[in-house]
């Protein structure tokens, strides 16, 4: 059995980089920093035009541990980029690293730690997210609010956690292949981001781990390409004043926005995330084991699909006895409750009695539109 300080010895901090020259000095000089350094720093740039290689390249002179530096010929984008930077990665253990945070002295030493047992696949912490100057706003996700370990399939299907606070294991590399053909339920255009890959397969071959401390300063500067959403009532002074009767009619807009292109959208994805399962069960070059954890997958994943289809009738289905059935079905096979991060919750199934069945889609589309007019008129006329 390997030692601890083994694991710990082999991390490589991957870094892509994109026109990060105003906050990059700081990140650097905090990797160098950590009291147990990486194997290496593997850095890959996206064609940035700013000088963001001269600062990365004026760091390799006094670095204390390999910098290596890969530039694009073309702009790949975030998401490709992280995915191809983790193939040029050569340890045992991945941590990502974005190009404007600070991490804290102990990062690489705590998060290394949690790697003592083969079965754990990915590890990943809270942050404080601070302004652009590093004052401290609020923790990323509130104390307590994740569980410590999370066993194969008991995280949400559309679990994830940001990169920055993810290190997992490069056997997850094995999949990098299945990539292309992944779907973003965030964004159904685009392929899974990196963080979100090695979430799902983390999630479906292995064990998780939440450290609920911060061991990353989250800096938001106003240019990030995905930042912490505050909630905009404690920044505009115009909606804290917004008339209560204006604010119900805008809260009851949003809930009959409810229909049934998401879920049969997200019936898709499920579907999706099933054939790639599928393809790595049929693959022989891959262990037994591994093969009959993609065939258990596939098959929530598959079972999942078929719940969100219903859904979408009970949203669709112009005949109210036919989106009465959908529903019934879903009761039938348990789908709404208790019984999971998999299933849907009690309030969903009022929800969709109420304005799936009752409502239905016509009359739906007639109220929301009639509450829209209310809501602009009484926005208006203050």
């Amino acid at each position: 059995m390997r030692r601890i300080a083994d694991y710990m010895s082999s991390i490589s901090i991957l870094m892509a980089t994109y026109n990060g020259g105003e906050f990059l000095d700081y990140q650097l000089e905090s990797l160098a920093r950590q009291s147990k350094l990486p194997a290496e720093l593997v850095v890959v740039d996206d064609c940035s035009t700013d000088n963001t290689l001269s600062i990365v390249r004026q760091f390799t002179t006094h670095s204390p541990f390999p910098v290596h530096i890969y530039k694009n010929h073309y702009n790949k984008g975030y998401r490709r980029n992280f995915i191809d930077g983790t193939t040029l990665c050569r340890s045992d253990l991945i941590a990502f690293c974005d190009q404007d945070d600070v991490w804290h002295e102990d990062k690489l030493l705590v998060i290394g730690e949690q790697f003592t047992e083969s079965s754990i696949l990915l590890a990943y912490h809270n942050a404080n997210v601070v302004d652009s100057n590093g004052n401290f706003i609020d923790f990323l996700w509130p104390k307590g609010s994740h569980p410590d370990r999370s066993d194969p399939l008991t995280s949400g299907p559309w679990s994830y956690a940001l990169g920055f606070t993810q290190t997992f294991r490069r056997d997850l590399l094995w999949f990098s292949y299945l990539w292309e053909d992944s779907v973003d339920h965030c964004h159904p255009k685009e392929r899974l981001a990196h963080d979100q890959w090695l979430f799902f397969l983390a999630s479906v071959f292995g064990k998780i781990v939440y450290l609920d401390q911060e061991l990353v300063n989250y800096r938001q500067h106003g240019h990030n390409l995905y930042g912490v959403r505050w909630d905009v009532s404690m920044m505009d002074d115009n909606v804290n004043k917004r008339n209560p009767i204006s604010s119900f009619f805008i809260s009851a807009s949003g809930l009959l926005e409810e229909d049934g292109a998401r879920f049969a959208q997200l019936s898709s994805i499920a579907e999706n995330r099933g054939d790639i399962l599928q393809a790595i069960a049929k693959d022989k070059v891959y262990l037994p084991n591994i093969r009959q954890q993609a065939i258990a997958a596939a098959s929530q994943y598959s079972a999942l699909a078929e719940r969100l289809s219903l859904r979408a009738r009970i949203y669709e289905q112009r005949l109210v006895i036919n989106r009465f059935v959908a529903w019934c079905k879903l009761l039938y096979m348990k789908a709404y409750g208790s019984y999971g991060s998999w299933s849907f919750s009690v309030k969903a199934a009022a929800r969709d009695a109420l304005l799936g069945i009752a409502i239905g889609p016509r009359a739906r589309r007639v109220v929301r539109s009639v509450l829209k007019l209310i809501t602009f008129y009484g926005v208006s006329n203050r």
